[in-house]
């Protein structure tokens, strides 16, 4: 899937605090984190040199849509409507396959952990039609993609400069 460099990441969350200093010191305006003697240029390569996730590619939002049975066998392991990440952790633990569903959940809690997330903590699932669609998730700009939503999450938490 493109996503192999993950599981190398030795974590076990993402501090909120350490998050909220990255999302309050960026600027969207100039695409950089500004720190007290310094500024760091947010670029998609940038985020490929720190993950080592796919660079450049399709953008996930104009890629192929699935058909509605996908969609639905996949809302079908769920029985509740506000999923949050660590839901979709536990079907992936339960999982005894690697198929379609468990790809799908992987990339759904790797978008909703690192990319964007609801408030207050439950999964943004508008990428899930994409992610059921044709489009190997390997040939997304998955770099873009980050780089997108830390600037739109400055303007979803009324931040803007």
């Amino acid at each position: 899937m493109g996503l192999g460099s993950l599981l190398r990441i030795a974590t076990n969350g993402i501090s909120g605090k350490l998050a909220r200093f990255v999302v309050n010191s960026f600027n969207p305006s100039d695409i950089k984190i500004h720190l007290p003697n310094a500024k760091i240029d947010i670029t998609p390569e940038l985020v490929h040199d720190l993950l080592g996730i796919p660079l450049g590619g399709k953008d996930i939002y104009n890629t192929d849509q699935c058909e509605g049975k996908e969609l639905m066998d996949w809302k079908q392991q769920y029985n509740f409507k506000a999923m949050r990440p660590s839901d979709v952790e536990e079907k992936i633990k339960e999982s005894s396959d690697s198929g379609i569903i468990f790809r799908t959940n992987f990339v759904l809690l790797f978008v909703n952990t690192i990319c964007e997330q609801n408030k207050p903590g439950t999964c943004k699932t508008t990428v899930l039609p994409h992610l059921l669609g044709k489009t190997p998730m390997r040939e997304i700009d998955w770099c873009g993609f980050i780089t997108n939503c830390l600037k739109m999450s400055r303007d979803d938490m009324g931040l803007n400069r």
